[in-house]
């Protein structure tokens, strides 16, 4: 061979090194790309978790709050039922049927049972 064939030939196998070479650094490069768009979403979720998480420690003190809070209503519920105990006797009973006005005054648009049923079908 000949010098200048010699010349050639190295030139055409550098050239395939160049290009296997930009062709692995291609390849490097997108796996690089997409594990950091995968670390962008790893970090942006961690963040929002921090975001919930921030007030956690606040929640046993939600809970004795809440505690406190459930027990001064019961006390409000047992002041009314003992108020009304003592208001009962001295209210007369209300009045079990409706008075003789009230239902003579529309009685076609008032709802019973059975017109609620026949409207059913």
């Amino acid at each position: 061979m000949s010098t200048e064939a010699l010349w050639w030939l190295t030139l055409a196998l550098g050239l395939v090194v160049c290009l296997v070479a930009v062709a692995l650094l291609q390849i490097f490069y997108r796996k690089v790309r997409r594990i950091e768009a995968g670390s962008d979403a790893i970090w942006e979720t961690g963040k929002q978790v921090a975001r919930n998480t921030a007030t956690t420690w606040m929640l046993h003190q939600t809970t004795v709050r809440l505690d406190g809070f459930t027990t001064e209503a019961l006390q409000h519920d047992a002041f009314l039922d003992e108020a009304l105990a003592q208001a009962a006797p001295s209210t007369p009973a209300a009045p079990s049927t409706p008075s003789a006005a009230a239902t003579s005054s529309t009685p076609a648009t008032q709802a019973t049972p059975s017109t609620l049923a026949e409207g059913d079908g």
